[in-house]
C-alpha cells in the first residue's frame, strides 16, 4: 500500500485579490489499474475522483499552511504509470469550491474517454491540459460563473526510484504554482502503509532516516487490546491512547522486547540523554496505580531496567543525573527487600516499611 497526501502549501506572493488570500487545492486522480468484472472478466476501466483540500484561510507572503493528513491515494504504486495527480491551486473569491470539484469531475471522465487508444504521454498532458482549460473558463462543458481565481494546474508524476525509495521512507516533492499575480509552493508526500500517530511520530523522529528506521510490518495490536505497534527496521514505535506514540529503539529496544516490551511498559517518551547515559521511561497501565518504570543504557553497562519504589526514588533525585547515576545491574533480592547497583552507589527497598534509601 503507498499513500500519497498534500502536506502543506506556503505563499511566496500574494495574488491581485484585495486582502489576504484563501487558497484551496483541487487534486485530480485516475487510477489507470482499475477495472470492472463483466460476466468474471475483468475489463480495464480507469476511475478518477477530485479531491479538495482547502480552504486555507488568511494568506500572507511567506505563510505556511498545513494539511491534517488524508491521503488522496490509498493503493499499491509501483509504477508510476498506473495513476495520474493533477493538482489545481485556486484562489476563493466570490466561488464556490464544491462547483468548481464538480466542473473537474466532469471535465476529467471527458478528457479520458476522448484519448482513449493514445499513447500514456499523450492522455496524461491532454487531461492536464483541458483541467486548466476549464478552471480558466475555456469551453466550459455546464453553464458555469467562475468567480475564484485559478493560480495554476500542472501534473505531480513520480519517478521510479521515488517510488522504490517510498516502500520505507516519506518522499516530499513540492510543485510551485505561478499565476493571477500569486506564487504558491505545495508540498506532498508519498509514503508507506503508516497513518494516524504512529506515522506522526515517525515523521517527527524523522521519517527514514529516523532512529527506528524504516516500516517493515503494518499496525499490530498490543497484548492488552487497547494499543497499537508498529516494527521498524531498528525499532518500535507503540501506541496506546493514554499515552500518545512514542519511539523505542537501538540497545534499550532490545532490552525491552526481552522483559515483556508493553507488558513491561507502554513507551511514555522517546529515548533521551540522562546523565551520562540514555534512558527511555513507560508506564505499566494494566497494573494497579500504572507505575512508571525506566531503561537506563550506557556504553559500559548496556540496557538496565528500573522499576517500582526504586524507581521512584531514583527519579526524586534526579535519575541519571543524580549523584549515584544510572543502574548498571537490575535490582535483586536482600535481606529484608530489594536493592540495586548504580553507577556512585546502590538503593535499597525495604519490605517491611516500603521505604528507599541509601546504601
Amino acid at each position: 500500500m503507498t499513500f500519497v497526501s498534500l502536506r502543506d502549501i506556503h505563499c511566496d506572493e500574494e495574488t491581485d485579490e484585495v486582502g489576504d488570500d484563501e487558497i484551496y487545492v483541487l487534486m485530480s486522480t485516475v487510477n489507470l489499474g482499475a477495472h470492472v468484472n463483466v460476466e468474471g472478466i475483468p475489463i480495464p476501466v480507469p476511475s478518477f475522483d477530485v479531491w479538495r483540500f482547502g480552504i486555507f484561510e488568511g494568506f500572507a507572503e511567506g505563510d505556511t499552511k498545513g494539511q491534517p493528513f488524508q491521503p488522496f491515494w490509498t493503493a499499491p504504486l509501483a509504477d508510476p504509470d498506473q495513476a495520474i495527480f493533477v493538482g489545481s491551486v485556486i484562489e476563493n473569491d466570490n466561488g464556490v469550491p464544491e462547483q468548481y470539484q464538480h466542473l473537474l469531475r466532469l471535465v476529467v471522465p471527458k478528457s479520458l474517454a476522448s484519448s482513449m487508444g493514445e499513447p500514456l504521454d499523450l492522455v496524461r498532458s491532454k487531461l492536464v491540459r483541458e483541467i486548466n482549460e476549464a478552471l480558466n473558463g475555456v469551453d466550459l462543458p455546464i453553464p458555469f460563473a467562475l468567480d475564484d481565481d485559478h493560480v495554476g494546474t500542472q501534473e505531480l508524476r513520480y519517478e521510479p526510484p521515488e517510488l522504490q525509495r517510498a516502500a520505507g521512507d516519506l518522499v516530499p516533492k513540492v510543485l510551485s504554482y505561478d499565476g493571477d499575480g500569486g506564487r504558491y509552493r505545495v508540498t506532498f508526500d508519498v509514503s508507506p502503509d503508516i497513518f494516524g500517530a504512529i506515522r506522526d511520530r515517525w515523521i517527527a523522529l524523522g521519517a527514514g532516516t529516523s532512529p527506528v528506521g524504516r516500516p517493515v510490518s503494518g499496525e499490530t495490536p498490543t497484548f492488552d487490546g487497547q494499543g497499537r505497534f508498529m516494527n521498524f527496521s531498528a525499532g518500535v514505535i507503540s501506541w496506546h491512547p493514554e499515552t500518545g506514540a512514542h519511539g523505542v529503539w537501538g540497545a534499550i529496544n532490545g532490552r525491552w522486547l526481552q522483559i515483556g516490551r508493553e507488558q513491561f511498559g507502554y513507551p511514555i517518551t522517546d529515548e533521551f540523554s540522562s546523565g551520562s547515559g540514555r534512558m527511555s521511561t513507560f508506564k505499566a497501565l494494566h497494573l494497579q496505580g500504572k507505575p512508571e518504570a525506566s531503561i537506563f543504557w550506557t556504553p559500559q553497562t548496556g540496557p538496565v531496567e528500573i522499576f517500582g519504589a526504586i524507581h521512584a526514588h531514583w527519579k526524586s533525585m534526579g535519575a541519571g543525573g543524580s549523584g549515584i547515576g544510572g543502574p548498571v545491574s537490575p535490582e535483586q533480592d536482600a535481606p529484608g527487600g530489594r536493592i540495586q547497583n548504580f553507577q556512585n552507589g546502590r538503593l535499597f527497598w525495604n519490605a517491611a516499611t516500603g521505604q528507599v534509601s541509601q546504601a
